[in-house]
């Protein structure tokens, strides 16, 4: 664009003191943090096997002292229950026993937010990591996923959003579009296999049926497949399997009977 449009660019708007924080939860692990805002916000806890840790990122120096801001200890209720819930996931409890330690960590971030310092055992957890291998592991596994999905003719029935990864891109899971209105049976059928699929970006907050139609429409298709780095190739080809197996004939007929 040229310069006579100067009024909407980014630029202008940080002369009349306008700042963007852009929000990388999702994309934490990126080495292109915050390109096109002046904050970054990521959450290492959603890419890595850690039950807290966060960062936010300037895109200048930034002397904090002026602030005084200072952070209250960790919340050891929010921290034991992730551990403990990871920890009997890992030893493969049944879900019933450790679905509920993370469903009351999630409800505790719905209270007042407090700025807070980082668990010791996420520190000592973070310096220990292989952050390389957890991003090939990750794009890897995503890619090995999503063959696996062509290789058994799932992807008319599941399709994928996107399916070439960009260069810097770490995925969170491998987001599809379910056909024919039974993503949330299939959301179910896979947590009774172990398997926990996030449902992003719901819309049923907007009250006009007739708002932003496409947008419900997708909202009502789309389900993250998750991809972990600690995935093997033979668990990524049960992953499939399981797949498969809801979309077989007697599986479908006993969803559509419900």
């Amino acid at each position: 664009r040229s310069e006579t449009v100067i009024g909407d660019s980014p630029r202008s708007y940080r002369v009349r003191g306008v700042r963007v924080i852009e929000d990388c939860v999702q994309y934490s692990l990126s080495s292109k943090l915050g390109e096109h805002s002046d904050f970054a916000i990521t959450s290492y806890r959603k890419l890595l096997p850690v039950v807290d840790g966060a960062a936010l990122f300037f895109n200048a120096p930034m002397d904090l002292s002026s602030m005084a801001l200072k952070l209250d200890q960790p919340d050891e209720a929010f921290v034991s229950s992730r551990m403990i819930g990871k920890i009997m996931r890992g030893a493969r409890a049944k879900p019933q026993s450790f679905l509920p330690l993370f469903e009351f960590s999630e409800l505790r971030l719905n209270e007042k937010i407090v700025p807070r310092q980082i668990s010791w055992l996420s520190t000592w957890m973070l310096e220990r990591l292989d952050w390389d291998d957890v991003i090939a592991k990750r794009r890897n596994n995503w890619r090995s996923l999503l063959g696996m999905l062509e290789e058994a003719d799932l992807t008319d029935r599941i399709q994928p959003i996107f399916k070439v990864l960009g260069n810097d891109d770490i995925p969170l899971g491998l987001v599809v579009s379910v056909f024919a209105g039974v993503r949330d049976g299939l959301r179910i059928f896979l947590a009774n296999e172990n398997i926990f699929c996030p449902v992003h970006w719901p819309l049923e907050h907007l009250r006009e049926e007739d708002t932003l139609p496409v947008e419900r429409d997708l909202a009502s298709r789309v389900l993250t497949l998750p991809i972990d780095q600690r995935m093997s190739s033979d668990q990524i080809e049960r992953y499939v399997k399981v797949l498969a197996s809801f979309f077989n004939q007697a599986s479908m007929a006993k969803f559509l009977e419900r």
